[in-house]
């Protein structure tokens, strides 16, 4: 039961995308919260030549029977094979964070580090290797839209999320070798995000919104939460080239239709901003995650109750960008949708 707990805060709080104000010669060094809702993580995802879409999380938490607990997961999406996914639950003494001679976070058999002028992944799950290497050294940025707390409804303390892109979208370099896939050395563009929360995922959001885009030229980057409150607008921000920061957002709109192709229902999704500033529009599911499904009828109610009932799914998609440099632009890319009923 504790081990799905943490897996399943870890993808969470990827939608969340919350984060800490870090120096940078303590990079990648949680802040614990002395609260059992408390949840930390450190996340580099890649779109690669081979158009594979690939996401690493390491997360601290004091989720389980014990506090400081730790969790590494590695997800690689391609459309023409099967989705890997693999993830392991770590006690506080299968993780170790040092600062010397470079900023290091260790979970079980995955490392994230800085080393020198670059920053790397290692990890092994599953029969699976990966290795990232992304020659861009930390630009922490908070993005607009992203911080959120309140207070709590049963008891006086303060829930909250916070967020920060420590490297934002850059050129990277990756060794994958997955059962079943491609394997080999590509070249890909990535980024990587560092996140911080104390509460559970119904009380915060209804869901989150996430697109990640890239064209070799041009990108596009967007990440909107839905606020669990009626009346408020859902707000976020967007990236693409040529800013040099993200842009604030509001009053996105979200719009679903089903298609039928041959006697099979498909879920098209339209996402659009005011003023008609851009739409993401999905296509085929490649992925399909839900936390509740994982622990069974009995247990899965359980757990309902408590956190809510989360499903991630993610989508093959485009963005379109009208009138950019005198002519509409499309960027292929993943868009992440969750929904907590």
């Amino acid at each position: 039961m504790y081990k799905y707990l943490v897996c399943y805060y870890f993808l969470f709080i990827l939608f969340l995308k919350p984060a800490i104000v870090l120096s940078d010669s303590r990079l990648f060094e949680p802040t614990i919260v002395e609260s059992k809702s408390y949840t930390e993580i450190f996340t580099l995802t890649a779109i690669l030549e081979n158009n594979s879409f690939v996401q690493i999380q390491m997360t601290i938490t004091n989720l389980g029977r014990t506090n400081k607990n730790a969790t590494a997961k590695m997800l690689v999406l391609n459309e023409s094979r099967k989705p890997f996914k693999a993830n392991m639950w770590y006690n506080n003494k299968k993780w170790c964070y040092s600062d010397k001679p470079w900023p290091c976070l260790t979970i079980g058999s995955c490392k994230i580090r800085q080393q020198n002028q670059k920053i790397e992944f290692t990890g092994l799950l599953d029969n699976a290797t990966i290795h990232i290497i992304i020659n861009t050294l930390p630009q922490p940025i908070r993005a607009p839209h992203s911080d959120y707390q309140k207070k709590s409804d049963k008891k006086s303390s303060i829930l909250f999320y916070e967020y920060k892109i420590l490297i934002p979208w850059s050129q990277l370099n990756a060794y994958v070798i997955i059962p079943g896939m491609q394997s080999g050395k590509f070249n890909g563009y990535g980024m990587v995000e560092q996140a911080r929360s104390v509460g559970h995922p119904k009380d915060i959001s209804q869901g989150w919104v996430t697109f990640r885009g890239n064209s070799g030229n041009d990108y596009f980057l967007a990440n909107f939460r839905i606020p669990p409150e009626k009346n408020i607008p859902i707000a976020g921000w967007i990236w693409k080239n040529n800013d040099n920061s993200p842009e604030p957002i509001k009053n996105l709109q979200i719009q679903k239709n089903i298609n039928i192709v041959n006697k099979n229902k498909i879920e098209i999704y339209t996402i659009t901003a005011p003023d008609s500033l851009f739409c993401i529009i999905s296509s085929k599911c490649l992925y399909r995650y839900s936390f509740i499904d994982e622990l069974g009828p009995f247990l899965g109610y359980i757990v309902k109750v408590i956190v809510g009932d989360p499903v991630t799914c993610y989508y093959n998609a485009q963005v379109e960008i009208p009138g950019y440099k005198y002519q509409k632009l499309s960027i292929p890319g993943v868009l992440e949708l969750m929904n907590i009923k």
